[in-house]
């Protein structure tokens, strides 16, 4: 054993003094001879129990790392007769911490390169939460130190709106029993940021001492949240927008409609005025499904100068005005005039807003 470990069974008759640099025993991961002051060996002959993991051997064809243990036995009056020492090579387990740290890095690099901020929660069955892990992202994420907030978890609920803070333990509570993904937007407000908008996401995971782990990511959502922002704004004022146009149209005392008439020369109503009812004795939504109702009402002298007029505007783009006679369902005999400006689409298709009046009723 003492070959394997040492490379050699001679020993010297020297000093006791010399031994560290006749075995060549160095400070683990130095070129410096280790003090023989402090050789395991030697302070256990001053009554010392001691282990030290800090300690290797150089021989000629590897260095061998070595756990080193030494009791002294004393005699009845506690003199130290004697010391046992035992040596152990710890190469493999030197190897296995060396692989994980290469490990740990190699996680720690892919969790810093991701946007956002990779984080534990940590639930104990006695309700205490924790974060004993958070990734360098939280630094640009929430301007605290990961180191901070895994000392406290405090650090970080700080920065957080405090309704906010009360929804993430709830709906953790929930995730915690059901064991079901937890999902939950938030705020926190940052010094330099100021107000930021989180999406917070994470698996968890029961361990079998009781305690609750979330493996998830912090994601800034601010700028998808504004942008949420605006377009429900812009769909408001849209909205009313339109909510006032239909109030206008409703009470005009004719019928605004909008015509689509398409390269292969068929019609439709995009949109027709409540008025129109009030004109045509028919729905706006059934003029709108069916275009035709209103050709069929013309009278049949005027359909092919009004069709003309319509084709003339179509192909010149000019202004289109025409006065025409129509007979409603109830047979009342109407004058109608109107007038519209045409749009051509880029699918070929021409489009006019159309104000129409009842000018004579049973002229």
């Amino acid at each position: 054993m003492g070959q394997s470990l040492l490379g050699t069974n001679h020993y010297p008759e020297t000093s006791p003094n010399l031994l560290a640099e006749f075995f060549q025993i160095y400070r683990a991961g130095t070129n410096q001879l280790y003090p023989i002051e402090n050789l395991p060996s030697n302070r256990a002959l001053r009554g010392e129990t001691i282990q030290v993991s800090d300690l290797e051997v150089h021989r000629l064809d590897r260095v061998v790392p070595l756990e080193v243990s030494a009791t002294p036995v004393f005699n009845p009056q506690g003199q130290v007769v004697y010391v046992i020492a035992t040596f152990r090579d710890i190469s493999e387990r030197h190897q296995a911490d060396a692989a994980l740290q290469k490990s740990e890095l190699k996680i720690i690099n892919l969790t810093n390169a991701i946007p956002g901020a990779v984080f534990q929660f940590q639930l104990t069955p006695a309700g205490k939460l924790t974060m004993p892990f958070v990734s360098q992202g939280l630094q640009e994420l929430a301007e605290v130190s990961p180191q901070q907030v895994v000392y406290d978890i405090q650090v970080f609920a700080n920065l957080i709106l405090l309704e906010d803070w009360q929804a993430i333990k709830q709906t953790l509570a929930i995730s915690a029993e059901t064991l079901q993904p937890w999902h939950l937007e938030f705020q926190i407000q940052t010094g330099n940021q100021g107000l930021k908008w989180i999406l917070g996401q994470a698996m968890p995971r029961h361990e079998p001492d009781g305690i609750i782990i979330w493996n998830g990511i912090l994601t800034d959502i601010s700028d998808r949240k504004r942008r949420e922002v605006e377009h429900q704004e812009a769909e408001l004022a849209l909205q009313q927008s339109e909510d006032r146009f239909r109030e206008m149209a409703a009470n005009i005392s004719g019928a605004i409609f909008r015509y689509q008439l398409r390269p292969g020369g068929s019609k439709a109503i995009l949109y027709m005025s409540p008025g129109c009812y009030r004109i045509w004795e028919v729905p706006a939504e059934i003029l709108e499904k069916d275009a035709t109702l209103l050709c069929q009402m013309v009278d049949s002298e005027d359909q092919l100068m009004l069709q003309e007029s319509i084709m003339e505007s179509a192909q010149t783009l000019q202004p289109w005005s025409s006065a025409w006679r129509i007979i409603t369902p109830s047979g009342r005999h109407k004058w109608l005039e109107a007038s519209g400006r045409p749009k051509k689409q880029p699918n070929g298709e021409v489009i006019w807003d159309v104000l129409v009046l009842d000018i004579v009723t049973g002229k």
